[in-house]
């Protein structure tokens, strides 16, 4: 979402700084997984269980140079993800039983929102600019195996690597940067 360089809102007429300019960029996954395997034979049995999910996305709310009067001016970019995964292996058999599970999540997103360099920004009430960046994992992973013998393992990986950023180009103070 954005408003691009050279932009006017809300200029001349009887428009103005009366009303407010919201933006908001807003992006969010749910996801349920889930993965099973079942095995059984007279002298062995092998089996195994991969239940992946990579999400990767980029969520953007940007003004750019334009020029806009206004009561209230705010920017927002809201990401967020809740992710369940399921993952169970069972191996039986009369002599050996060999079972493995795995769950592996993997995020990585970049939320934005952003006021460009030179905007002029004429905002009588309040100028906010907000990014706000959410990630939810929930693994369970379970294996199981038996015979005479049994070996199984069960992993969980949860890796998540967000960038969230709120900022006005050109200043550290956002006053100063919009107008």
């Amino acid at each position: 979402t954005s408003i691009g360089d050279g932009v006017k809102v809300n200029q001349g007429g009887t428009t103005g700084a009366d009303q407010s300019v919201r933006m908001t960029a807003s992006d969010n996954t749910f996801m349920v997984q889930t993965g099973g395997t079942v095995s059984g034979a007279g002298a062995a049995a092998v089996s195994g269980t991969v239940d992946t999910a990579v999400v990767a996305k980029t969520t953007t709310a940007r003004m750019g140079k334009a020029t806009v009067d206004a009561h209230d001016v705010a920017i927002s970019a809201q990401s967020g993800e809740d992710l369940y995964m399921v993952g169970v292996n069972v191996s039986g058999a009369g002599a050996a039983g060999v079972g493995a599970a795995s769950n592996v999540a993997v995020v990585t997103n970049t939320t934005t929102a952003s006021v460009g360099a030179g905007a002029d920004i004429a905002a009588t009430g309040d100028l906010a600019v907000n990014a706000n960046e959410q990630t939810h994992i929930d693994l369970y992973t379970m294996s199981g195996a038996g015979g005479i013998a049994g070996v199984s393992g069960a992993v969980s990986v949860g890796v998540i690597n967000n960038t969230t950023l709120a900022q006005v180009d050109g200043s550290s103070d956002a006053a100063d940067a919009a107008h």
